[in-house]
């Protein structure tokens, strides 16, 4: 944990996989969460009717299949929801390039 003089800052870690490896056209399939605990939470991600982009690449690199995600993926707003009660009011992330979803 980090400290400096008013607060103590315990940070959780999220990670997110991708349909590929494009900025604009991808989105994400999947979540990760590390909570300062050690507690682990993760979710598969329904693909939207509108997200259609998909790479055979990034597949070979992730291991999850768009029919995987279609047939136990949970919708994004039930994703969000479960990360909004999850995570703080203020988040960081490291990578925000590729993880701007």
């Amino acid at each position: 944990s980090y400290t400096d003089s008013m607060t103590t800052i315990q940070p959780a870690f999220i990670d997110f996989e991708a349909s590929s490896l494009d900025l604009i056209a991808s989105y994400p399939i999947e979540v990760g969460i590390c909570m300062p605990d050690g507690t682990l939470h993760s979710w598969l991600i329904c693909p939207h009717v509108l997200w259609q982009d998909w790479s055979e690449s990034a597949e070979q690199i992730h291991g999850i299949t768009r029919q995987t995600l279609e047939a136990d993926g949970i919708a994004v707003g039930e994703v969000a929801r479960a990360l909004n009660e999850l995570l703080p009011a203020q988040v960081f992330c490291d990578a925000w390039t590729f993880d701007s979803f």
